[in-house]
C-alpha cells in the first residue's frame, strides 16, 4: 500500500515538473529578428519579404503552393503591445 501512495506522489511531482509556464520572450525574440527596417521618426515597423514556393502532393494531384508576404504603405498600419507596423499584404 506505501508502494502505490509513494508511486502516486512520484507521478504528482512529475507532471507539476513538466507543467511550467512558457517564457513569451521567445515570441517575441523570433519577431526581432524578422523585422527588416524601423522608421525613427514615426516608429513604424516593417517586417520582411517572405516567399515560399513548394510542390504539394494531394490525393495523387501535383499542385504548386505559392505565398508572398511583402509589408504595404499604402494600407493603415497596425499598432500592438510590440510596436506599430506596416500591414503585410
Amino acid at each position: 500500500m506505501k508502494q502505490i501512495y509513494f508511486l502516486l506522489v512520484v507521478l504528482l511531482v512529475v507532471m507539476t515538473a513538466c507543467g511550467g509556464k512558457k517564457d513569451a520572450s521567445g515570441d517575441a525574440e523570433q519577431l526581432m529578428f524578422q523585422i527588416d527596417s524601423v522608421d525613427h521618426v514615426t516608429g513604424l515597423q516593417r517586417m520582411q519579404v517572405s516567399r515560399i514556393d513548394q510542390q504539394i502532393v494531394c490525393g495523387g494531384k501535383k499542385y504548386n503552393l505559392f505565398i508572398e508576404r511583402a509589408p504595404s504603405d499604402s494600407l493603415p498600419s497596425v499598432k500592438s503591445d510590440l510596436g506599430l507596423f506596416a500591414t503585410i499584404v
